[in-house]
């Protein structure tokens, strides 16, 4: 199936509703942080972390996370408290987990931060960026160690 991916950021281009309308598509994933696109496809797809909560209210039919490499049972851990109502509280509460984890692997490292992650729960994992990005530093290896520690399971 064709998904397709709005990814302004990165693109300096909207998907639109229009635009959705008039391409066949099977889905799409939904980097922008706007929820408005929630309807205008059929199978919509989060892509942004600390909003997947908010998506599943509008109808949302799913997330691509890639914190979720390297925290699965996080992220599996709010698929179950959605399954089960999603307005339960322990939804809400892994929600806020997930927000505070995306906060502390953000940034000009970010994509490091997620291999580094990654790297601790698969062994022989490359953790290694290519240019123009930059491998992390000892205190942002730290940081990422006491991520994974807290919000590992």
């Amino acid at each position: 199936p064709f998904i397709l991916y709005n990814f302004p950021r990165h693109t300096q281009n909207s998907l639109t509703a229009e635009l959705l309308c008039k391409i066949k598509h099977f889905g799409m994933k939904d980097s922008s942080g706007d929820l408005s696109l929630v309807g205008a496809t059929g199978h919509y797809y989060v892509g942004a972390d600390e909003k997947i909560l908010a998506a599943y209210a509008k109808g949302a039919y799913g997330f691509v996370s890639a914190r979720a490499n390297a925290f699965g049972p996080m992220f599996a851990g709010l698929e179950k408290a959605v399954a089960g109502g999603s307005g339960s509280s322990k939804a809400e509460e892994i929600q806020g987990e997930i927000s505070r984890l995306k906060s502390m692997m953000t940034g000009v490292n970010g994509i490091a931060k997620i291999k580094y992650a990654i790297s601790k729960r698969l062994d022989g994992y490359p953790v290694g960026v290519r240019l123009p990005l930059v491998g992390l530093s000892d205190g942002e290896m730290k940081a990422m160690d006491e991520a994974v520690e807290k919000f590992g399971y």
